[in-house]
């Protein structure tokens, strides 16, 4: 809905499997879908795919799927800006990279390290700092990008077959297989809102993280909010657009910009350890007022021997 709004010209195709398809055509308020798109196209699930298996696997083989140029988008995210101009991109091949940084840099350097020596093998950092998020594509239909979607299909059932069926430890394979083919994207157009705020401004994609549960950088209007009221059936009302119209001021209040050592403390093990503890609020609140106590105690030492 977004992406028509904002870019009214543009060509905009759903990429399904058969058994999604037969879902949303079934339902009166999904299928309203079909009303907004100018194309469909709809690839048989594989025998014993979950969903979201074959959501990679879409993904991994799109490009023959797909005919022609095109711009790829993944469906957790909103549209703020007309898209033509991508059309300029110079490169067969374009992404942006994970978390708008490299990869020792991110918050989940660690795993993705894991993931990347156990399908790939590659144990070198240096050779994986370029690690691309999978959310936003531009795909040229040339012989490049037809061997590259091969090649990526073919190391994410790999992939899958070793227990990681997430795209991206493949697509790092892929682009490292393929003498770095990937080019990159300015972040506007694939705009993480945790990581983006040098992007947001001029943001033409943003990209909230529906997989991420609570952790949507306050998206969760997007990512809840709006779909379950489309799945009642529901009309979007003039709030609900003025929303999506200004979403890259949907922060919610209060919220904070973190960097330099803040930022380290944000990616450490011991701030993955608080926001599980978080979830048990007791057991948090409990840990929290011990602390406030310490805290006290401290500033009136301190006091008393400034005396």
């Amino acid at each position: 809905m977004s992406a028509r709004r904002n870019s009214p010209k543009t060509n905009i195709t759903l990429l399904t499997d058969s058994e999604s398809y037969t879902c949303i055509k079934n339902n009166d308020a999904r299928s309203k879908i079909f009303e907004i798109v100018d194309e469909v196209v709809s690839v048989p699930r594989p025998e014993s795919f979950s969903g979201l298996e074959t959501s990679r696997y879409l993904k991994t083989s799109m490009r023959k799927f797909v005919k022609g140029n095109f711009l790829y988008i993944d469906s957790d995210t909103i549209v703020c800006a007309p898209l033509d101009d991508i059309e300029s991109f110079p490169h067969e091949l374009g992404a942006v990279l994970d978390q708008h940084m490299p990869l020792s840099q991110s918050t989940h350097a660690a795993i993705s390290r894991l993931h990347i020596v156990k399908v790939s093998g590659i144990k070198e950092l240096s050779k994986c700092e370029s690690y691309f998020n999978g959310g936003v594509l531009w795909v040229k239909d040339s012989e490049l990008c037809h061997k590259f979607f091969n090649d990526w299909n073919n190391n994410w059932l790999m992939s899958r077959s070793k227990g990681i069926k997430t795209d991206m430890p493949a697509l790092m394979l892929t682009n490292y297989q393929n003498g770095n083919a990937i080019s990159e994207l300015n972040g506007v157009w694939n705009c993480q809102v945790w990581f983006a705020a040098n992007y947001l401004p001029n943001a033409k994609i943003i990209h909230y993280f529906s997989s991420m549960g609570d952790f949507t950088g306050g998206y969760s209007r997007f990512n809840v909010d709006l779909p379950e009221k489309i799945k009642k059936g529901e009309e979007l009302n003039q709030q609900d657009w003025e929303l999506i119209k200004n979403a890259r001021n949907a922060f919610p209040s209060p919220n904070a910009i973190i960097t330099g050592d803040d930022y380290e403390i944000y990616r450490s093990s011991l701030c993955g350890v608080l926001r599980a503890l978080y979830r048990k609020r007791r057991i948090f609140n409990a840990l929290e007022k011990m602390l406030y106590i310490v805290r006290v105690i401290r500033a009136n030492i301190i006091r008393r021997s400034n005396g």
